[in-house]
Protein backbone atom coordinates (compact mmCIF):
# COMPACT_ATOMS: atom_id res chain seq x y z
CA UNK A 1 0.00 0.00 0.00
CA UNK A 2 2.46 2.48 0.74
CA UNK A 3 4.63 1.77 -2.34
CA UNK A 4 1.13 2.49 -4.43
CA UNK A 5 1.17 5.97 -2.50
CA UNK A 6 4.59 6.55 -3.43
CA UNK A 7 4.40 5.38 -7.21
CA UNK A 8 1.21 7.73 -7.16
CA UNK A 9 2.95 10.41 -5.52
CA UNK A 10 6.34 10.15 -7.84
CA UNK A 11 3.42 10.01 -10.93
CA UNK A 12 2.05 13.48 -9.51
CA UNK A 13 5.38 14.70 -9.40
CA UNK A 14 6.34 13.55 -12.39
CA UNK A 15 3.18 15.40 -14.34
CA UNK A 16 3.77 18.50 -12.74
CA UNK A 17 7.46 18.55 -13.42
CA UNK A 18 6.40 18.40 -17.21
CA UNK A 19 4.11 20.65 -16.96
CA UNK A 20 6.39 23.07 -15.35
CA UNK A 21 9.23 22.69 -18.14
CA UNK A 22 6.25 23.16 -20.71
CA UNK A 23 5.19 26.84 -19.13
CA UNK A 24 8.97 27.38 -18.71
CA UNK A 25 9.60 26.47 -22.63
CA UNK A 26 6.61 28.27 -23.56
CA UNK A 27 7.17 31.60 -22.21
CA UNK A 28 10.46 31.86 -22.79
CA UNK A 29 9.70 31.54 -26.32
CA UNK A 30 7.14 34.03 -26.18
CA UNK A 31 9.31 36.18 -24.64
CA UNK A 32 11.68 36.22 -27.42
CA UNK A 33 9.28 37.15 -29.32
CA UNK A 34 7.94 39.73 -27.89
CA UNK A 35 4.52 41.63 -27.71
CA UNK A 36 2.95 41.81 -31.15
CA UNK A 37 3.69 44.38 -33.64
CA UNK A 38 0.88 46.68 -35.76
CA UNK A 39 2.12 47.83 -39.50
CA UNK A 40 1.39 49.30 -42.23
CA UNK A 41 1.61 50.10 -45.47
CA UNK A 42 1.06 51.00 -49.49
CA UNK A 43 2.04 49.52 -52.71
CA UNK A 44 1.20 49.64 -56.45
CA UNK A 45 0.09 46.19 -58.90
CA UNK A 46 2.58 46.12 -61.49
CA UNK A 47 1.17 43.23 -63.19
CA UNK A 48 -2.07 41.12 -64.00
CA UNK A 49 -2.50 37.52 -65.38
CA UNK A 50 -6.32 36.90 -65.73
CA UNK A 51 -7.14 33.09 -67.13
CA UNK A 52 -10.55 32.28 -67.65
CA UNK A 53 -11.46 29.14 -66.14
CA UNK A 54 -15.17 28.87 -67.18
CA UNK A 55 -18.33 30.81 -67.21
CA UNK A 56 -21.37 29.35 -65.82
CA UNK A 57 -24.95 30.98 -66.10
CA UNK A 58 -23.32 34.71 -66.87
CA UNK A 59 -20.65 33.82 -64.02
CA UNK A 60 -16.88 34.21 -64.47
CA UNK A 61 -14.18 31.32 -62.61
CA UNK A 62 -11.12 32.99 -62.97
CA UNK A 63 -7.35 31.98 -62.02
CA UNK A 64 -5.64 35.63 -61.38
CA UNK A 65 -2.07 36.71 -60.63
CA UNK A 66 -1.22 39.76 -59.51
CA UNK A 67 2.60 41.19 -58.79
CA UNK A 68 2.74 44.24 -56.35
CA UNK A 69 5.63 46.09 -55.28
CA UNK A 70 5.27 47.07 -51.36
CA UNK A 71 6.55 49.66 -49.20
CA UNK A 72 6.25 50.40 -45.16
CA UNK A 73 6.08 47.67 -42.63
CA UNK A 74 6.61 45.44 -45.84
CA UNK A 75 9.25 46.84 -48.30
CA UNK A 76 9.89 44.34 -50.86
CA UNK A 77 7.32 42.38 -53.80
CA UNK A 78 4.58 40.41 -53.39
CA UNK A 79 2.92 37.70 -55.70
CA UNK A 80 -0.35 36.91 -55.34
CA UNK A 81 -2.21 33.73 -56.28
CA UNK A 82 -5.71 33.79 -56.26
CA UNK A 83 -8.95 31.71 -57.79
CA UNK A 84 -12.43 33.53 -57.36
CA UNK A 85 -15.50 33.89 -59.32
CA UNK A 86 -16.91 37.28 -60.60
CA UNK A 87 -20.37 37.42 -60.86
CA UNK A 88 -22.29 38.94 -63.37
CA UNK A 89 -23.43 42.13 -61.67
CA UNK A 90 -19.94 42.92 -60.79
CA UNK A 91 -19.26 41.46 -57.36
CA UNK A 92 -15.87 39.00 -56.73
CA UNK A 93 -15.00 36.43 -54.25
CA UNK A 94 -11.53 35.13 -54.07
CA UNK A 95 -9.08 33.00 -52.08
CA UNK A 96 -5.33 32.04 -52.79
CA UNK A 97 -2.22 32.83 -51.43
CA UNK A 98 0.20 35.54 -51.80
CA UNK A 99 4.27 35.15 -51.44
CA UNK A 100 6.39 38.22 -50.24
CA UNK A 101 10.08 38.72 -50.46
CA UNK A 102 11.30 42.05 -48.77
CA UNK A 103 11.89 43.09 -45.66
CA UNK A 104 9.48 43.07 -42.47
CA UNK A 105 10.22 45.96 -39.78
CA UNK A 106 11.19 44.67 -36.11
CA UNK A 107 12.86 41.40 -37.97
CA UNK A 108 15.95 42.09 -38.77
CA UNK A 109 17.45 43.77 -42.14
CA UNK A 110 17.54 40.43 -44.34
CA UNK A 111 15.39 40.17 -46.89
CA UNK A 112 12.42 37.28 -45.86
CA UNK A 113 10.13 35.26 -47.73
CA UNK A 114 6.84 34.58 -46.33
CA UNK A 115 3.80 33.11 -47.24
CA UNK A 116 -0.03 34.64 -46.65
CA UNK A 117 -3.27 32.84 -47.12
CA UNK A 118 -5.74 35.54 -48.63
CA UNK A 119 -9.99 36.18 -48.91
CA UNK A 120 -11.81 38.54 -50.28
CA UNK A 121 -14.08 40.11 -51.88
CA UNK A 122 -15.43 43.37 -54.00
CA UNK A 123 -16.92 44.50 -56.94
CA UNK A 124 -15.11 45.56 -60.51
CA UNK A 125 -17.52 47.94 -62.17
CA UNK A 126 -17.53 47.89 -65.64
CA UNK A 127 -15.82 49.62 -66.79
CA UNK A 128 -13.85 50.66 -64.05
CA UNK A 129 -11.18 49.77 -61.59
CA UNK A 130 -11.50 46.99 -58.85
CA UNK A 131 -12.59 47.79 -55.45
CA UNK A 132 -11.10 44.75 -52.89
CA UNK A 133 -11.14 43.67 -49.64
CA UNK A 134 -9.41 40.92 -47.77
CA UNK A 135 -7.71 39.31 -44.84
CA UNK A 136 -4.56 38.03 -44.68
CA UNK A 137 -2.77 35.61 -42.11
CA UNK A 138 0.45 34.13 -41.95
CA UNK A 139 0.60 30.11 -43.15
CA UNK A 140 3.29 27.50 -42.79
CA UNK A 141 5.58 26.71 -45.45
CA UNK A 142 8.55 25.28 -46.02
CA UNK A 143 10.02 28.11 -48.27
CA UNK A 144 9.18 30.70 -45.33
CA UNK A 145 12.31 32.09 -44.00
CA UNK A 146 10.85 34.05 -41.24
CA UNK A 147 9.46 32.13 -38.47
CA UNK A 148 6.15 34.24 -36.96
CA UNK A 149 2.60 34.79 -37.03
CA UNK A 150 0.38 37.28 -38.11
CA UNK A 151 -2.71 38.27 -39.73
CA UNK A 152 -3.83 41.37 -41.66
CA UNK A 153 -6.52 43.48 -44.29
CA UNK A 154 -5.58 44.39 -47.94
CA UNK A 155 -7.36 46.95 -49.36
CA UNK A 156 -7.11 47.26 -53.29
CA UNK A 157 -8.75 50.20 -54.93
CA UNK A 158 -7.67 50.21 -58.82
CA UNK A 159 -3.73 49.54 -58.83
CA UNK A 160 -3.14 50.75 -55.32
CA UNK A 161 -3.15 49.06 -52.46
CA UNK A 162 -3.05 49.50 -48.64
CA UNK A 163 -2.52 46.98 -45.83
CA UNK A 164 -2.56 47.16 -41.84
CA UNK A 165 -0.94 44.26 -40.05
CA UNK A 166 -0.56 42.72 -36.59
CA UNK A 167 2.24 40.28 -36.82
CA UNK A 168 4.92 38.87 -33.96
CA UNK A 169 8.60 37.33 -35.39
CA UNK A 170 10.13 34.53 -33.61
Amino acid sequence: MASTRRLASTSRLAVLAAVLAILLTWSSSAMAAGPPREGSGTGQITGVEITPVREVGGNTFEDRVLTAQVEGTLTGEMVQHVSGMVHKNGHVVFSGTITFQGTVDGCGDQEHTVTLGISGKGDVPVPGFPVTQASVRVIDQASNTLSGTGQGTVNQVGPDLSYELRYVCR
